[in-house]
């Protein structure tokens, strides 16, 4: 797992999460299944503490504009959901929900690096950006991008 700058294009190529796929939340445990979500969209990060373009991106996640019927889940990779809480007690962002990625997981959804954001819906992953975003495509990514998602996703459903 590496921890990238590169700044990927969002794909236009839906993606399939496979039915099995399910996540724990860090605080409590509780299972979670992103790619079931009956109505709107689901934004997924998946980041880590220990990840340093995480933590500069963490920053602008903590501004997060939120739309309208969107989960928006945090997801922590590849570290202990204890070490995950500490560094969000002292920097906190508000994502709806936030969980932990195992090894197996991440290669369900194409987790290769991180930070990587997928914009979900159903079992769809409708956008991805891998790698550390800048405040410009951060902005374009959860403005525009969303907007776009949210419109497909209702024909879709």
């Amino acid at each position: 797992m590496l921890c990238s700058q590169t700044n990927a294009a969002i794909t236009d190529k839906p993606t399939v999460i496979p039915s099995d796929f399910r996540l724990e939340t860090i605080d409590s445990g509780d299972e979670i299944q992103i790619n079931d979500k009956r109505e709107g969209l689901v934004v997924a990060h998946v980041w880590a503490s220990w990840c340093g373009y995480c933590r500069r991106e963490h920053k602008l996640w903590q501004a997060l504009p939120k739309e309208k019927n969107v989960l928006y889940v945090a997801i922590s990779y590849r570290e202990s959901p204890e070490i995950s809480l500490s560094y969000l007690k002292y920097q906190p962002a508000p994502f709806d929900r936030y969980a932990y990625l195992d090894s197996d997981n991440a290669k369900k959804i194409g987790v290769r690096t991180i930070p990587d954001t997928l914009v979900i819906c159903r079992d769809k992953v409708l956008y991805r950006h891998t790698g550390s975003m800048q405040n410009s495509t951060f902005k374009q990514l959860l403005t525009r991008d969303v907007q776009r998602a949210a419109k497909q996703c209702e024909e879709m459903i």
